[in-house]
């Protein structure tokens, strides 16, 4: 019987097993090489309502994870123009670079509410939390509001009764 084929094994086996653990510690090291996925929700204009998060870019630095202040980000090579695409997220700094965080592009304040008032585009074109509208369907121009919505309740009511009364004294 010829044993030096299973030697050779052995000897094989041996020399690969610290190749393998060095290769295994090195990939470890590259998994936390300090850089993270930022991720934020796509505004959708048409619909005042967020789409799904998606990865913006890839930041250096540890990932402190989401819970700061909602932030609009806006592509700086898109800065101004009508159709620029807004994002927004609560995820902490570091933020992508190439992203204006000021929030002071137009739309980022309806971005923000969206996203304060969770509301998500849903597939059927319908959104989770709608926005304040002029009832018509149509979005206030002016943000609207609880506050401005019942304000204008009560002043359509205080009409209306008026109104009532008026007709009912031209019954008399």
């Amino acid at each position: 019987m010829n044993h030096r084929p299973r030697a050779r094994r052995a000897h094989l086996a041996l020399l690969t097993l610290p190749l393998a653990v060095v290769a295994l510690v090195v990939t470890a090291a590259s998994c936390d090489d300090g850089s993270h996925p930022y991720n934020a929700q796509q505004f959708d204009r048409q619909r005042r309502c967020l789409g799904p998060a998606v990865s913006l870019d890839v930041v250096t630095g540890s990932d402190p994870g989401a819970g700061c202040a909602v932030k609009c980000l806006v592509p700086r090579s898109a800065s101004g123009k009508a159709d620029t695409p807004l994002y927004v997220s609560t995820q902490c700094p570091p933020y992508p670079a190439l992203f204006d965080t000021s929030g002071t592009q137009p739309g980022c304040d309806e971005a923000i509410a969206a996203m304060e008032r969770g509301d998500h585009c849903l597939a059927d074109g319908g959104s989770s939390h709608p926005g304040p509208t002029d009832g018509g369907g149509n979005p206030r121009p002016d943000g609207g509001g609880q506050a401005q919505d019942a304000a204008g309740d009560s002043a359509s009511d205080a009409t209306l009764q008026d109104a009532s009364l008026d007709a009912d004294a031209s019954d008399t």
